[in-house]
C-alpha cells in the first residue's frame, strides 16, 4: 500500500461516523484481501477491545459491593468535576487570548486573517 493510498483511506475513514481506526482498518484490510480482508482487519480490532470490555465489567460485578470500591466511586466524582472545570477555564482563558490578539491583528490588517489562518 502506497502512501497515497494509505492516506485516502485514512481521509475516508475520517468521514466515517464511529470508530476511526475500525474503519481504516476495513479500509486497509478490504486493500489487501478484499471482504475477507475487511472482516478479519473489523475482528481484529473489535474482538479483543470486546473481551477488555466483558471482563472488566464481570471483575466490576465482584468488586461493586464492597464498601471500599464505593467510598473510591464516591471519591473520584468531585475530582473529575474539578478537573473539567478547571479545563473549560484553562479553554476559556486561551480563546479569550487569542480572539483579543486576533482581533487586534485584523483591526491593524484587514488582511491579516490570511496569515492567522496558516500559523
Amino acid at each position: 500500500m502506497s502512501a497515497r493510498e494509505f492516506g485516502e483511506a485514512w481521509a475516508l475513514s475520517q468521514l466515517s461516523p464511529g470508530i476511526h481506526l475500525v474503519a481504516l482498518a476495513g479500509l486497509i484490510g478490504r486493500r489487501v484481501a478484499g471482504w475477507r480482508g475487511v472482516l478479519a482487519a473489523v475482528a481484529g480490532m473489535m474482538i479483543p477491545a470486546a473481551a477488555i470490555t466483558v471482563a472488566l465489567t464481570a471483575a466490576y460485578e465482584v468488586i461493586a459491593a464492597s464498601s471500599l470500591a464505593r467510598a473510591a466511586l464516591a471519591g473520584v466524582a468531585p475530582v473529575t468535576g474539578g478537573m473539567t472545570i478547571a479545563t473549560a477555564a484553562l479553554l476559556v482563558r486561551t480563546t479569550a487570548r487569542r480572539g483579543r490578539a486576533h482581533q487586534r491583528a485584523s483591526f491593524e490588517n484587514p488582511r491579516s486573517h490570511e496569515a492567522w489562518l496558516h500559523r
